[in-house]
Protein backbone atom coordinates (compact mmCIF):
# COMPACT_ATOMS: atom_id res chain seq x y z
CA UNK A 1 0.00 0.00 0.00
CA UNK A 2 1.37 3.99 -0.15
CA UNK A 3 2.69 5.52 2.47
CA UNK A 4 -0.43 7.20 4.53
CA UNK A 5 0.25 10.46 5.34
CA UNK A 6 -1.27 11.83 9.11
CA UNK A 7 -3.93 13.86 9.34
CA UNK A 8 -1.80 16.65 9.95
CA UNK A 9 0.51 16.19 6.87
CA UNK A 10 -2.51 15.70 4.98
CA UNK A 11 -3.95 18.82 5.54
CA UNK A 12 -0.43 20.69 5.23
CA UNK A 13 -0.29 18.66 1.74
CA UNK A 14 -3.86 19.14 0.76
CA UNK A 15 -2.50 23.12 1.33
CA UNK A 16 0.21 22.68 -1.26
CA UNK A 17 -2.03 21.09 -3.73
CA UNK A 18 -4.07 24.21 -4.02
CA UNK A 19 -1.71 26.36 -4.00
CA UNK A 20 -0.15 24.96 -6.59
CA UNK A 21 -3.18 24.66 -8.74
CA UNK A 22 -3.50 28.68 -7.76
CA UNK A 23 0.29 29.29 -9.15
CA UNK A 24 1.32 30.27 -5.79
CA UNK A 25 4.86 29.43 -4.64
CA UNK A 26 4.25 27.67 -0.67
CA UNK A 27 6.48 26.36 1.18
CA UNK A 28 5.04 24.29 4.77
CA UNK A 29 8.04 25.49 7.38
CA UNK A 30 10.20 28.74 7.14
CA UNK A 31 13.64 27.78 8.33
CA UNK A 32 15.18 30.01 10.07
CA UNK A 33 18.42 30.45 8.66
CA UNK A 34 20.80 32.91 11.11
CA UNK A 35 20.69 35.61 8.40
CA UNK A 36 16.98 35.30 8.40
CA UNK A 37 15.00 38.05 10.51
CA UNK A 38 11.78 37.21 13.13
CA UNK A 39 10.12 39.80 10.89
CA UNK A 40 11.27 38.25 7.98
CA UNK A 41 9.80 35.21 9.64
CA UNK A 42 6.69 36.69 11.18
CA UNK A 43 5.53 38.68 6.93
CA UNK A 44 6.32 34.83 5.43
CA UNK A 45 3.70 33.70 8.35
CA UNK A 46 1.54 36.21 7.68
CA UNK A 47 1.22 35.89 4.11
CA UNK A 48 0.56 31.90 4.38
CA UNK A 49 -2.12 32.62 6.78
CA UNK A 50 -3.69 35.28 3.79
CA UNK A 51 -3.23 32.65 1.06
CA UNK A 52 -4.46 30.20 2.73
CA UNK A 53 -8.07 32.84 3.66
CA UNK A 54 -8.00 33.67 -0.09
CA UNK A 55 -8.20 29.41 -1.05
CA UNK A 56 -10.89 29.38 1.85
CA UNK A 57 -12.98 31.99 0.60
CA UNK A 58 -11.81 31.37 -3.47
CA UNK A 59 -12.30 27.83 -3.75
CA UNK A 60 -14.23 26.14 -0.89
CA UNK A 61 -17.72 25.85 -1.98
CA UNK A 62 -19.97 24.62 1.38
CA UNK A 63 -22.24 21.73 1.66
CA UNK A 64 -25.03 24.03 0.54
CA UNK A 65 -23.76 24.18 -2.43
CA UNK A 66 -23.16 20.28 -2.65
CA UNK A 67 -26.83 19.64 -1.67
CA UNK A 68 -28.43 20.91 -4.69
CA UNK A 69 -27.24 17.74 -7.01
CA UNK A 70 -26.49 15.40 -4.25
CA UNK A 71 -29.74 15.35 -2.00
CA UNK A 72 -29.35 11.94 -1.03
CA UNK A 73 -25.61 12.23 -0.33
CA UNK A 74 -26.32 15.47 1.77
CA UNK A 75 -29.37 13.99 3.69
CA UNK A 76 -27.05 10.74 4.19
CA UNK A 77 -24.29 12.92 5.75
CA UNK A 78 -26.90 14.65 7.87
CA UNK A 79 -27.08 11.44 9.77
CA UNK A 80 -23.27 10.25 10.27
CA UNK A 81 -20.99 10.83 12.91
CA UNK A 82 -19.27 13.09 10.49
CA UNK A 83 -22.03 15.46 10.57
CA UNK A 84 -21.85 16.01 14.19
CA UNK A 85 -18.15 15.33 15.76
CA UNK A 86 -17.18 18.68 16.56
CA UNK A 87 -19.89 21.63 18.64
CA UNK A 88 -19.11 24.96 20.36
CA UNK A 89 -19.70 23.95 23.96
CA UNK A 90 -22.24 26.86 24.97
CA UNK A 91 -24.30 25.74 21.76
CA UNK A 92 -24.46 21.70 22.85
CA UNK A 93 -27.08 19.58 25.11
CA UNK A 94 -24.82 18.31 26.99
CA UNK A 95 -24.23 22.49 28.33
CA UNK A 96 -27.65 22.76 29.07
CA UNK A 97 -28.15 19.38 30.85
CA UNK A 98 -24.64 19.98 32.66
CA UNK A 99 -25.75 23.93 34.30
CA UNK A 100 -26.30 23.82 37.39
CA UNK A 101 -24.82 20.43 38.07
CA UNK A 102 -21.16 18.80 39.30
CA UNK A 103 -19.03 15.69 38.66
CA UNK A 104 -17.28 13.48 41.19
CA UNK A 105 -14.26 11.36 39.31
CA UNK A 106 -14.91 8.03 41.55
CA UNK A 107 -11.11 7.19 41.94
CA UNK A 108 -9.73 10.05 42.51
CA UNK A 109 -12.22 12.40 44.30
CA UNK A 110 -11.74 15.52 42.06
CA UNK A 111 -15.22 17.27 41.84
CA UNK A 112 -15.79 19.66 38.86
CA UNK A 113 -19.05 21.91 38.98
CA UNK A 114 -20.56 23.13 35.58
CA UNK A 115 -21.99 26.68 35.05
CA UNK A 116 -23.36 27.78 31.94
CA UNK A 117 -24.16 31.72 31.35
CA UNK A 118 -24.08 34.17 28.60
CA UNK A 119 -20.27 34.56 28.79
CA UNK A 120 -20.22 30.93 28.14
CA UNK A 121 -19.42 27.27 29.83
CA UNK A 122 -17.55 27.10 32.57
CA UNK A 123 -15.60 24.35 34.11
CA UNK A 124 -14.63 23.96 38.24
CA UNK A 125 -12.37 21.41 39.28
CA UNK A 126 -11.84 21.20 42.95
CA UNK A 127 -8.93 19.05 44.66
CA UNK A 128 -7.12 18.70 47.72
CA UNK A 129 -7.39 22.54 48.18
CA UNK A 130 -7.10 23.60 44.66
CA UNK A 131 -9.76 24.79 42.55
CA UNK A 132 -8.73 25.62 38.79
CA UNK A 133 -11.72 27.28 36.26
CA UNK A 134 -12.18 27.33 32.80
CA UNK A 135 -14.30 28.04 29.91
CA UNK A 136 -15.01 25.29 27.78
CA UNK A 137 -15.04 26.00 24.02
CA UNK A 138 -15.40 22.81 22.47
CA UNK A 139 -16.74 19.83 22.48
CA UNK A 140 -15.57 16.89 20.66
CA UNK A 141 -16.90 13.48 19.42
CA UNK A 142 -20.33 12.53 17.76
CA UNK A 143 -21.45 11.01 21.08
CA UNK A 144 -21.82 7.60 19.35
CA UNK A 145 -18.83 6.68 21.93
CA UNK A 146 -18.09 9.62 24.14
CA UNK A 147 -17.48 13.27 24.03
CA UNK A 148 -14.99 15.40 25.38
CA UNK A 149 -14.50 18.62 26.10
CA UNK A 150 -11.48 21.25 25.19
CA UNK A 151 -10.59 24.65 25.98
CA UNK A 152 -8.28 26.86 24.08
CA UNK A 153 -6.16 29.41 25.80
CA UNK A 154 -4.90 31.99 22.40
CA UNK A 155 -2.64 34.21 25.13
CA UNK A 156 -0.77 31.08 25.53
CA UNK A 157 -1.09 29.33 21.97
CA UNK A 158 -2.11 25.94 24.14
CA UNK A 159 -5.12 24.31 24.99
CA UNK A 160 -6.72 21.62 27.20
CA UNK A 161 -8.46 18.47 27.32
CA UNK A 162 -10.68 18.28 30.34
CA UNK A 163 -10.57 15.14 32.78
CA UNK A 164 -13.94 14.53 32.22
CA UNK A 165 -16.36 12.96 28.85
CA UNK A 166 -19.67 12.01 28.21
CA UNK A 167 -19.68 8.72 27.94
CA UNK A 168 -22.67 7.31 25.31
CA UNK A 169 -23.12 4.05 26.85
CA UNK A 170 -23.24 4.59 30.14
CA UNK A 171 -25.18 7.60 29.91
CA UNK A 172 -23.27 10.18 32.57
CA UNK A 173 -19.79 11.62 32.77
CA UNK A 174 -16.92 9.75 33.36
CA UNK A 175 -13.01 10.30 33.11
CA UNK A 176 -11.70 10.87 30.28
CA UNK A 177 -9.65 7.80 28.41
CA UNK A 178 -6.18 7.97 28.78
CA UNK A 179 -6.06 10.43 31.24
CA UNK A 180 -4.54 9.19 34.43
CA UNK A 181 -5.48 9.52 38.64
CA UNK A 182 -4.22 13.13 39.59
CA UNK A 183 -1.88 12.58 42.18
CA UNK A 184 -0.33 16.75 42.71
CA UNK A 185 2.73 15.96 40.76
CA UNK A 186 4.10 18.73 38.14
CA UNK A 187 3.97 16.23 35.08
CA UNK A 188 2.34 17.99 32.65
CA UNK A 189 -0.43 15.51 31.92
CA UNK A 190 -0.98 15.17 35.35
CA UNK A 191 -2.94 18.23 35.86
CA UNK A 192 -6.11 18.95 38.19
CA UNK A 193 -8.37 19.98 35.32
CA UNK A 194 -6.86 17.15 32.58
CA UNK A 195 -4.15 17.22 30.21
CA UNK A 196 -2.52 20.40 28.97
CA UNK A 197 -2.05 20.60 25.07
CA UNK A 198 0.08 22.31 23.33
CA UNK A 199 -0.81 24.74 20.10
CA UNK A 200 0.21 21.74 17.81
CA UNK A 201 -1.59 19.31 19.98
CA UNK A 202 -5.06 21.18 19.34
CA UNK A 203 -4.46 21.10 15.70
CA UNK A 204 -3.52 17.45 15.44
CA UNK A 205 -6.73 16.63 17.64
CA UNK A 206 -8.99 19.09 15.80
CA UNK A 207 -8.04 18.40 12.47
CA UNK A 208 -10.28 14.70 13.19
CA UNK A 209 -13.02 17.01 14.16
CA UNK A 210 -13.21 19.83 11.31
CA UNK A 211 -13.60 20.92 7.60
CA UNK A 212 -10.37 22.66 8.10
CA UNK A 213 -8.18 24.79 10.26
CA UNK A 214 -5.01 27.12 10.63
CA UNK A 215 -2.26 27.88 8.03
CA UNK A 216 0.94 26.70 8.96
CA UNK A 217 2.31 28.55 12.07
CA UNK A 218 -1.30 30.45 12.83
CA UNK A 219 -1.76 31.03 16.16
CA UNK A 220 -4.84 29.62 17.48
CA UNK A 221 -6.10 32.97 18.41
CA UNK A 222 -6.69 33.72 14.70
CA UNK A 223 -7.86 30.45 13.58
CA UNK A 224 -11.09 30.06 11.41
CA UNK A 225 -11.94 26.74 12.48
CA UNK A 226 -14.94 25.10 10.43
CA UNK A 227 -16.47 22.57 12.68
CA UNK A 228 -17.13 18.77 11.59
CA UNK A 229 -16.27 16.29 8.53
CA UNK A 230 -18.32 17.82 5.63
CA UNK A 231 -18.22 17.09 1.80
CA UNK A 232 -14.88 19.28 1.04
CA UNK A 233 -12.81 17.35 3.87
CA UNK A 234 -13.01 14.37 1.80
CA UNK A 235 -13.73 15.72 -1.57
CA UNK A 236 -11.32 18.21 -1.67
CA UNK A 237 -12.38 22.13 -2.42
CA UNK A 238 -15.16 22.53 -5.23
CA UNK A 239 -16.39 25.84 -5.98
CA UNK A 240 -14.51 25.57 -9.23
CA UNK A 241 -16.74 22.06 -9.51
CA UNK A 242 -20.05 24.26 -8.64
CA UNK A 243 -19.24 26.86 -10.91
CA UNK A 244 -18.87 24.37 -13.60
CA UNK A 245 -21.68 22.83 -13.17
CA UNK A 246 -24.36 25.88 -13.49
CA UNK A 247 -23.04 26.07 -16.28
CA UNK A 248 -24.23 22.61 -17.43
CA UNK A 249 -20.41 21.16 -17.49
CA UNK A 250 -19.92 19.94 -14.14
CA UNK A 251 -17.59 16.78 -15.47
CA UNK A 252 -15.52 19.87 -16.92
CA UNK A 253 -13.95 20.08 -13.55
CA UNK A 254 -12.92 16.16 -11.84
CA UNK A 255 -12.81 15.62 -7.75
CA UNK A 256 -9.25 16.27 -6.33
CA UNK A 257 -9.41 13.15 -4.57
CA UNK A 258 -10.13 9.79 -6.50
CA UNK A 259 -12.19 7.98 -3.95
CA UNK A 260 -12.61 5.00 -6.21
CA UNK A 261 -9.16 4.49 -5.95
CA UNK A 262 -9.26 1.45 -2.99
CA UNK A 263 -5.73 2.48 -2.11
CA UNK A 264 -6.92 6.32 -1.95
CA UNK A 265 -9.93 5.51 -0.12
CA UNK A 266 -8.12 3.77 2.46
CA UNK A 267 -5.73 6.20 3.26
CA UNK A 268 -8.24 8.87 3.71
CA UNK A 269 -9.90 6.90 6.22
CA UNK A 270 -6.82 6.14 7.97
CA UNK A 271 -5.87 10.00 8.40
CA UNK A 272 -8.56 9.86 11.43
CA UNK A 273 -9.13 6.17 12.11
CA UNK A 274 -5.72 5.21 11.70
CA UNK A 275 -4.03 2.44 9.34
CA UNK A 276 -1.14 0.74 9.66
CA UNK A 277 1.20 3.57 9.17
CA UNK A 278 -0.13 5.64 11.95
CA UNK A 279 0.08 2.79 14.42
CA UNK A 280 3.52 1.87 15.75
CA UNK A 281 4.99 0.64 19.17
CA UNK A 282 3.93 3.86 21.39
CA UNK A 283 0.62 2.30 21.28
CA UNK A 284 -0.80 -0.59 23.35
CA UNK A 285 -2.14 -3.40 21.45
CA UNK A 286 -5.09 -3.03 24.08
CA UNK A 287 -5.72 0.67 22.60
CA UNK A 288 -5.47 -1.06 18.93
CA UNK A 289 -9.16 -2.07 18.73
CA UNK A 290 -10.38 1.39 17.91
CA UNK A 291 -8.45 1.93 15.01
CA UNK A 292 -10.46 0.26 12.16
CA UNK A 293 -8.22 0.47 9.11
CA UNK A 294 -4.96 -0.74 11.16
CA UNK A 295 -7.30 -3.71 12.50
CA UNK A 296 -8.97 -4.64 8.77
CA UNK A 297 -5.42 -4.44 7.12
CA UNK A 298 -4.31 -7.07 9.54
CA UNK A 299 -7.10 -9.54 8.47
CA UNK A 300 -6.60 -12.54 5.56
CA UNK A 301 -9.28 -11.27 3.71
CA UNK A 302 -7.80 -7.59 2.96
CA UNK A 303 -4.22 -9.36 2.57
CA UNK A 304 -5.65 -11.56 -0.17
CA UNK A 305 -7.00 -8.80 -2.21
CA UNK A 306 -6.52 -5.15 -0.71
CA UNK A 307 -8.46 -4.14 -3.88
CA UNK A 308 -11.59 -6.09 -2.76
CA UNK A 309 -12.15 -4.99 0.82
CA UNK A 310 -12.15 -1.02 2.10
CA UNK A 311 -13.99 0.94 4.22
CA UNK A 312 -16.95 1.55 1.96
CA UNK A 313 -16.96 -2.36 1.27
CA UNK A 314 -19.41 -2.57 4.21
CA UNK A 315 -20.17 1.10 4.98
CA UNK A 316 -21.67 3.71 3.58
CA UNK A 317 -19.67 6.53 3.70
CA UNK A 318 -22.23 9.10 3.80
CA UNK A 319 -24.53 7.98 6.40
CA UNK A 320 -24.65 6.95 9.94
CA UNK A 321 -23.10 3.56 10.80
CA UNK A 322 -25.73 0.59 10.18
CA UNK A 323 -26.46 -1.74 12.11
CA UNK A 324 -28.70 -4.03 9.89
CA UNK A 325 -27.07 -7.70 10.01
CA UNK A 326 -28.32 -8.94 7.41
CA UNK A 327 -26.17 -6.00 5.02
CA UNK A 328 -23.16 -7.02 6.33
CA UNK A 329 -23.83 -10.78 6.06
CA UNK A 330 -24.60 -10.19 2.27
CA UNK A 331 -21.07 -8.20 2.31
CA UNK A 332 -19.16 -11.24 3.60
CA UNK A 333 -21.11 -13.56 1.18
CA UNK A 334 -19.79 -11.52 -1.99
CA UNK A 335 -16.49 -13.32 -1.48
CA UNK A 336 -17.46 -16.21 1.01
CA UNK A 337 -20.17 -17.79 -1.18
CA UNK A 338 -18.25 -21.44 -2.41
CA UNK A 339 -18.61 -24.05 -0.55
CA UNK A 340 -14.63 -23.95 -0.81
CA UNK A 341 -14.39 -20.41 0.45
CA UNK A 342 -16.82 -21.22 3.57
CA UNK A 343 -15.89 -23.06 7.04
CA UNK A 344 -18.90 -22.34 9.00
CA UNK A 345 -21.35 -24.97 10.06
CA UNK A 346 -23.97 -21.82 10.26
CA UNK A 347 -24.13 -21.24 6.44
CA UNK A 348 -24.84 -24.98 6.06
CA UNK A 349 -28.36 -24.69 9.03
CA UNK A 350 -31.17 -23.33 9.05
CA UNK A 351 -30.54 -20.67 11.06
CA UNK A 352 -28.26 -19.28 8.60
CA UNK A 353 -30.95 -16.53 7.67
CA UNK A 354 -30.47 -14.94 10.97
CA UNK A 355 -27.22 -15.35 11.70
CA UNK A 356 -24.30 -12.76 12.73
CA UNK A 357 -21.42 -13.24 10.65
CA UNK A 358 -19.87 -10.25 12.56
CA UNK A 359 -20.92 -11.05 16.10
CA UNK A 360 -18.41 -13.85 15.70
CA UNK A 361 -15.47 -12.92 13.33
CA UNK A 362 -15.47 -9.49 14.25
CA UNK A 363 -16.70 -9.18 18.32
CA UNK A 364 -16.72 -6.19 20.15
CA UNK A 365 -13.83 -5.39 22.14
CA UNK A 366 -13.77 -3.30 25.41
CA UNK A 367 -11.47 -0.46 25.42
CA UNK A 368 -11.15 2.65 28.37
CA UNK A 369 -14.20 3.91 30.33
CA UNK A 370 -15.94 0.56 29.24
CA UNK A 371 -16.09 1.56 25.92
CA UNK A 372 -16.45 -0.83 22.95
CA UNK A 373 -15.45 -1.16 19.72
CA UNK A 374 -16.21 -3.68 16.90
CA UNK A 375 -12.77 -5.62 16.03
CA UNK A 376 -12.16 -5.33 12.68
CA UNK A 377 -9.82 -7.72 12.72
CA UNK A 378 -11.85 -10.37 10.92
CA UNK A 379 -10.58 -13.85 11.60
CA UNK A 380 -12.07 -16.87 13.27
CA UNK A 381 -11.98 -16.03 17.01
CA UNK A 382 -11.21 -19.28 19.65
CA UNK A 383 -12.04 -18.28 22.86
CA UNK A 384 -9.81 -20.19 24.96
CA UNK A 385 -7.18 -20.98 22.56
CA UNK A 386 -6.89 -17.23 21.32
CA UNK A 387 -7.28 -15.57 18.40
CA UNK A 388 -6.43 -16.81 15.42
Amino acid sequence: MSIVPSSRVFRLSLLMLLLAVLGTLWRSRTESAPDVSDQSVADSRSSQQSQWESIIATEFAGDDACEVCHSEESAAHQRSGHSQTAFRMEDSELARQLDGTHYTDPEDGRTVSFRLSSRGFFAEVHHAGRTVRNRVDWLLGSSAHAQTAVSIFPETNAGLEHCWTWLAHRNELGRTPGQPDFAGNSDPIDTCDGRQMTGDDVVHCFSCHMTFGPAPGQPLAKVRWHPNINCERCHGPRRQHVLAAHRGQADAVQPMVNLKDPQVEMALCAQCHRGTQEVDDSIAESDRVRFQPYRLEQSRCFQNNPAALTCSTCHDSHDATSHDVTRYRNACLKCHSREEQVHCAEIESSQFASSNCVKCHMPKQQWSGGIEFVDHWIRVVHEVQGDQ
